[in-house]
């Protein structure tokens, strides 16, 4: 039963994963095209600092994902 569960763990964390990405791509468009004092506010340090922040946590549970997943493969093999 856990090993269900494990695999509903790790699809949810797919779609999750998906999820922040697409938002991640609205969040960088959206910046790119708004502007403020003339300027993109893509421009702006606060706005990198951001949009910094989302990729690496998206960098985070996308690794986290792959290991997951590879533990359970090893686990399946043998």
């Amino acid at each position: 039963a856990f090993n269900i569960l494990n695999i509903g763990r790790l699809k949810l964390c797919a779609a999750a994963l998906g999820g922040a990405k697409g938002a991640a791509n609205l969040a960088i468009q959206y910046a790119k095209t708004r502007e403020q004092f003339k300027t993109s506010i893509a421009n702006f340090g606060a706005i990198k600092h951001k949009l910094a922040e989302m990729a690496i946590r998206i960098w985070v549970a996308e690794s986290a994902l792959y290991r997951a997943a590879k533990w359970i493969d090893e686990k399946e093999k043998s």
